[in-house]
C-alpha cells in the first residue's frame, strides 16, 4: 500500500509497479511512460507496443492483464484503452506531494547534480565596433547567460569564456557600450597553440599555398578553403582555433558551445573540420549554437548589425518611458531591473533561438501581451496574496483543491525539471520562457477561482498552490537571468 512520499517521482513509482509483473528494467519501463495530451486519458500512460514485441502478446491483451494485476492506493483508477494502459493518480495525494515537494525544496526545486565533475565551456561571438554594440549582441548575451544557468542547474561546472554573466548582470546600468569583456587568455599563450596548429597542419600536408595565401583545402567537405595566413598577416580565424586548443588543454571540457548567428555556420564548421582533420577527438564535443537574425520593427530587412542604430539609446528611452507610466519603479530599482531584464529576455526568447527576431520597443514593456513584464506583474500579484494571508493558521485538505484547472496547474509545476532537462539537452532557453508563460497563463485563467478565498476549507490549499507556483516561476526566471524577490 502506498504510504506517501514527499519527494516522489511518479514515473519511477509507476515503472516499479509495472516491473513487478514485467521482466524489464525500471529504466526501460520509465522511458516508455508518457504524459497523455488529453486530460481524460489519465496522468500517465503506458503504450504496450514495445512490450508486445518482447512478450509475444497483442498490446491490447498486455494492457488488459496489467490493469487487473496492478493495485495501489496511489491510483484513483487504472484503465486500458486499446493498447494503452492509463494511470489516474489519487488527486488528493498527488496534489499534496507535488505542492509540499516544491515548497520544501524552495530554490533547490528543479536542481540536478547529474553533471557533477563535468565542465562546460561557453563562448560567444562578441561584436563591438566603434564603441557600440552590434544589435545582435543582446540576443547572444541573453542566450549565452541562459545556457550558463541551465548547465549550472544540472550540476555542471560552467566556464563562461566571455564573462557573459557579468555583462548581463550590469544590463540595468546601461553600460553595455562601456563594458570590455575580459579575454581569458594572454597573447603569448595563444601564440604557443598557434605554432602547434601550424606544425600539425604541415606534418599532415594540409597546408597549401595558393596565390601567396596558405589555406586548408576543404573542397571534399563542400566547404570553401580555410584561410590560415597570407604573406602579410595571420588570419584572425586561425587564432580562434588556437584559442580553442588552449581552452581544451586547460579545462578538458565535456562540451564546448560556441554561440553566434546562423550566418556564421560556414566559418564555425570550417574551424571544427580543421580540428577533426588534425585528429583532435574532443572536437566531437564542440557544438555551434546558432541564432537567427534580428531586425527592428520599423526596419525592412533582417540584419546582422545596424551601425546607425544605438541599441542602448533605444533601451534607455524605453526605460524612461516605463518609469513615467509607473512612478513606483523610480523607487524600486530591483523591480525595475527585473522588468528590464524580463523585457529583453522574452523579446529574444519568446520563440526558438534559430528564428529571426523582431524588436519592437513599443511592445516589449507591455503588461498585456505575453511579455516579460506580464510575467513579473503576475508574480507580484501572487506574492501580494501570500503576504495578505501569511499569518493564517488552519488545516490543509488538498482533496478540496481537486478542480480540473487547479490540477492542471499542479501538473505543470510537477514537470518543471522535465522542461529544464529538455531545454538543456536541446540548448534551447526558449523552452523555459514558454513554460513560464504557460504557468502564468494557467494562473490567470483560473484567477477568479484561485483568488476566491471565502471558503475556509479551500484557503490553505489554494495558498499552498499560489506559494508553489511563485517558487517555480521565480526559479525558472532565474534560469533566464531574471532575478526578483
Amino acid at each position: 500500500m502506498y504510504m506517501g512520499e514527499d519527494n516522489m517521482d511518479y514515473k519511477i513509482y509507476i515503472a516499479k509497479k509495472i516491473n513487478e509483473y514485467i521482466n524489464l528494467s525500471i529504466e526501460e519501463i520509465e522511458s516508455m511512460l508518457e504524459v497523455p495530451v488529453k486530460y481524460e486519458n489519465g496522468d500517465y500512460s503506458l503504450p504496450c507496443f514495445h512490450l508486445s514485441k518482447i512478450l509475444k502478446k497483442p498490446p491490447n491483451l498486455i494492457a488488459k492483464e496489467l490493469k487487473k494485476q496492478i493495485k495501489d492506493d496511489i491510483f484513483e483508477k487504472i484503465e486500458n484503452l486499446g493498447p494503452y494502459l492509463n494511470f489516474f493518480l489519487n488527486k488528493g495525494i498527488y496534489i499534496r506531494n507535488t505542492l509540499e515537494r516544491v515548497i520544501q525544496q524552495g530554490e533547490a526545486f528543479g536542481y540536478s547534480c547529474m553533471g557533477e565533475g563535468k565542465i562546460i565551456c561557453i563562448e560567444h561571438l562578441f561584436c563591438k565596433k566603434s564603441g557600440c554594440f552590434d544589435i545582435s549582441n543582446p540576443f547572444t548575451i541573453v542566450v549565452g547567460n541562459s545556457l550558463c544557468n541551465l548547465f549550472r542547474n544540472r550540476g555542471f561546472k560552467v566556464i563562461d569564456i566571455n564573462n557573459i554573466s557579468k555583462i548581463w548582470s550590469e544590463v540595468d546600468k546601461l553600460i553595455l557600450t562601456q563594458f570590455d569583456y575580459e579575454n581569458t587568455f594572454f597573447n603569448y599563450e595563444v601564440d604557443l597553440y598557434y605554432n602547434e596548429l601550424i606544425s600539425k597542419l604541415r606534418k599532415k600536408n594540409l597546408l597549401i599555398k595558393f596565390n601567396e595565401t596558405y589555406v586548408v583545402n576543404l573542397e571534399n567537405y563542400n566547404m570553401p578553403p580555410y584561410i590560415v595566413s597570407n604573406e602579410y598577416k595571420i588570419d584572425k580565424k586561425v587564432l580562434k582555433i588556437a584559442d580553442l586548443l588552449h581552452i581544451n588543454s586547460k579545462y578538458n571540457f565535456y562540451k564546448y558551445l560556441y554561440i553566434s548567428s546562423n550566418s556564421e555556420k560556414v566559418n564555425v564548421n570550417q574551424k571544427f573540420k580543421v580540428l577533426e582533420l588534425l585528429d583532435y577527438e574532443w572536437v566531437k564535443q564542440c557544438e555551434h549554437v546558432k541564432l537567427g537574425l534580428v531586425k527592428f520593427a520599423k526596419s525592412d530587412t533582417f540584419i546582422k548589425n545596424e551601425k546607425y542604430l544605438n541599441f542602448n539609446e533605444l533601451l534607455s528611452n524605453s526605460c524612461n518611458e516605463i518609469m513615467e507610466n509607473h512612478i513606483e519603479l523610480k523607487k524600486d530599482k530591483g523591480l525595475l531591473k527585473a522588468i528590464l531584464q524580463s523585457a529583453l529576455v522574452f523579446t529574444y526568447l519568446s520563440d526558438y533561438r534559430i528564428g529571426n527576431k523582431i524588436i519592437d520597443f513599443n511592445k516589449i514593456f507591455s503588461t498585456e501581451d505575453k511579455t516579460g513584464p506580464y510575467i513579473i506583474y503576475s508574480y507580484i500579484k501572487l506574492k501580494s496574496m501570500l503576504l495578505k494571508f501569511e499569518n493564517l493558521n488552519c488545516n490543509c485538505n488538498y482533496s478540496k483543491l481537486n478542480f480540473k484547472e487547479g490540477l492542471e496547474l499542479v501538473k505543470l509545476l510537477d514537470v518543471y525539471e522535465y522542461f529544464i532537462q529538455t531545454a538543456t539537452d536541446e540548448l534551447e532557453p526558449a523552452i523555459i520562457s514558454r513554460y513560464i508563460i504557460k504557468i502564468t497563463d494557467s494562473v490567470n485563467e483560473i484567477s477568479n477561482s484561485i483568488f476566491d478565498l471565502e471558503n475556509e476549507k479551500l484557503i490553505k490549499p489554494k495558498l499552498q498552490l499560489i506559494k508553489a507556483t511563485n517558487i517555480v516561476i521565480k526559479n525558472a526566471l532565474r534560469l533566464l537571468g531574471i532575478y526578483i524577490d
